[in-house]
Parts: structure tokens; C-alpha cells; sequence
């Protein structure tokens, strides 16, 4: 389930430490994953995607599974120099994105 932007929680350390679910009409068995945020990184080294990513699995009341970390990937044509590079400046930051989430999915979610 898509929650819409007005009820999605503050994003405060204590939130993110806690075990209250997200969503609050939810079954006892669930899953959520919340995108916390994006930062575009420029450095000298190169130009990257950070995403923060909460995850927490539920059996019942408490978590039996929580994750909090990031992942950084680059975006190697964003930000577009000239504007007939808008579209590829904007593939680059959707794929960094796509390549975030599975870099959670494959890395961060082993057990």
C-alpha cells in the first residue's frame, strides 16, 4: 500500500529507532519499506545517489526483522550540463535509484 506524502510519519532519530509500524491499519504478519531520503552527492570523485531506506518485517507486535541503511550509486550524466541532456540527466538518476533499491534488495536484506 502507497500512503499519500500528509500521512507519512516525521522522520525523526526516535522514529526511525522505534518498533510502531507505519501504517496503523495493518495485519498482524506485514511488511513495510519506507525511502527516508535522497541526496545527490557531487565530489570531485564523481557524482553519486545516496538513498536512506527503513525496512521493518512484522510477526505480530514487534519487528522480526528491521533494517536502516543507504546505499550510493552513481549518476553519472546527472545534473545536465545543457538542456538537450535533461533526458538523459534523468535516466541516470532513475536508474542510480533502481540500482539503490536492488543493492538493499540482494546486500542489506540477507538472512
Amino acid at each position: 500500500m502507497l500512503e499519500p506524502a500528509a500521512d507519512q510519519p516525521t522522520w525523526t532519530l526516535d522514529r526511525i529507532k522505534s518498533d510502531e509500524p507505519i501504517f496503523k491499519a495493518r495485519t498482524a504478519c506485514h511488511a513495510e519499506l519506507a525511502i527516508i531520503s535522497h541526496q545527490y552527492l557531487h565530489q570531485a570523485v564523481g557524482t553519486r545517489l545516496r538513498t536512506f531506506i527503513w525496512y521493518r518485517e512484522y510477526d505480530g507486535a514487534k519487528p522480526k526483522a528491521r533494517v536502516l541503511d543507504t546505499t550510493a550509486t552513481k549518476a553519472a550524466d546527472f545534473p545536465a550540463k545543457q538542456t538537450d541532456q535533461i533526458a538523459a540527466s534523468t535516466a541516470s538518476v532513475q536508474a542510480a535509484f533502481r540500482e539503490n533499491l536492488l543493492k538493499f534488495a540482494k546486500d542489506k536484506l540477507k538472512r
